[in-house]
């Protein structure tokens, strides 16, 4: 019978401890490195949203820069690290406080008429948001053999949800409560046919 002496064991139990610390260090570091990403990216998105705005269609390029994946994490919940809805928290509750969680509160059912008019900055700034993403991700289609996600379908739904957002720009600038819905809806329905697809 083999007994492991005390030293040794010190030794092994010493070397778990700097491994451990090691290995947390990376994962706070890499953490880190994809918090400090994201802000670059959805400050990107919102630059480049702001310009689609005024008919500028230039700074899509600086958001073309990032990988996909921070790009389309900029969809999520204000609380989840995404970009949100409106310029601060707030303006509406938490589970609405999103690009895509507001297209789904949106599609359904329209706004009032006062509420059209209250949140019509914001949707407008949410729908060039939304189109400089849809833009940015034209060429970033992730290539896979599988049919129902060829890149001919990637197209398909990009481009539902780019004319999904000019829509709901336009109908937001309106105060069209009715299209605000129809052309949410249709953004809506990009995300989800597209999450059926390309999301594993």
């Amino acid at each position: 019978m083999n007994i492991i002496p005390r030293w040794a064991l010190t030794s092994l139990t010493g070397t778990a401890a700097v491994l451990a610390i090691g290995i947390q260090f990376v994962s706070t570091a890499q953490a880190q490195d994809k918090k400090e990403t994201a802000k670059k990216v959805q400050a990107s998105i919102v630059a480049a949203g702001e310009a689609l705005t005024a008919g500028d269609a230039s700074k899509v390029k600086e958001v073309e820069k990032f990988d996909l994946d921070p790009i389309m994490h900029s969809f999520k919940p204000r609380a989840r690290g995404g970009i949100g809805f409106g310029e601060k928290a707030g303006l509406v509750p938490p589970n609405e406080d999103g690009l895509e969680s507001k297209m789904i509160s949106l599609s359904k059912k329209p706004l009032s008429a006062g509420d059209a008019e209250k949140f019509e900055s914001a949707i407008t700034a949410a729908a060039h948001q939304i189109l400089a993403i849809g833009l940015a991700s034209d060429a970033k289609w992730p290539e896979n053999k599988d049919k129902a996600k060829s890149k001919d379908k990637w197209a398909e739904y990009n481009t539902l949800m780019k004319d999904g957002a000019k829509e709901l720009g336009a109908a937001a600038k309106a105060k069209d409560s009715a299209k605000i819905k129809a052309s949410a809806t249709k953004v809506n329905r990009s995300c989800n046919e597209c999450h059926t697809a390309f999301r594993d």
